[in-house]
């Protein structure tokens, strides 16, 4: 077996572009300048590059993974400047870890193993676009926030303007229900179809179903 000894410079090592240092028995790893940027390449094997300790800090040209992935097992990662680009593959996290939002982590994102879990914890969540928002199954919420023609009004506790309307005049509107029962409905709830208003009788006294 040959003899391993270590080797000391008291010099810079100088290397032209694309000459590599390579590691490993077999030269498994390289790390090497191609004249543009620093390359960490595996010659051999699918083994992962890691850094034990310290962190990793990138001052300035961020940070690109070709291939393989990037994965954070301890410590975090932490983006200071120019952001985070995933250009293929998906950003993935295992149940009851996720997406945490904001200097002191108000807004997290997780999946708990059942269900999406999205938790604010100051302010509100606001979603803006200029599109529709398409739901495809339920949508159960404890508390209903309703826009009507002048203003914005909690359900549950506030009477909404121009939201629900209860004048009444003699003109009768016959409403076939499932069972026998009868009863005037006690007002109407304004919703818009399009740009069309229509009218929903509502009924209080009673239970049509």
């Amino acid at each position: 077996m040959a003899k391993r000894r270590s080797t000391h410079l008291d010099q810079n090592l100088l290397l032209e572009d694309d000459v590599k240092i390579r590691l490993g028995s077999a030269g498994d790893k390289t790390i090497y300048f191609n004249g543009t940027d620093l390359i960490l390449g595996t010659v051999v094997g699918s083994g992962t590059t890691t850094i034990e300790s310290g962190g990793l800090g990138i001052t300035a040209g961020g940070l690109t993974v070709t291939a393989g992935g990037l994965t954070v097992t301890a410590g975090g990662l932490t983006v200071t400047a120019g952001g985070l680009t995933v250009t293929a593959g998906d950003t993935t996290s295992v149940d009851t870890k996720g997406l945490k939002l904001g200097a002191d982590q108000d807004i997290s994102l997780i999946h708990n193993g059942t269900n999406m879990v999205v938790t604010c914890g100051t302010g509100d969540v606001t979603v803006a676009t200029g599109a529709n928002i398409d739901v495809a199954d339920d949508v159960r919420c404890r508390t209903a926030f309703v826009d009507g023609d002048e203003g914005t009004g909690v359900a549950s506790t506030v009477a909404l303007t121009n939201v629900t309307n209860t004048s009444l005049s003699s003109g009768v509107l016959s409403i076939k229900g499932t069972t026998a029962n009868t009863g005037d409905n006690a007002g109407f709830i304004k919703v818009y179809v399009g740009t069309t208003v229509a009218y929903l009788p509502y009924f209080t006294d009673i239970s049509p179903a």
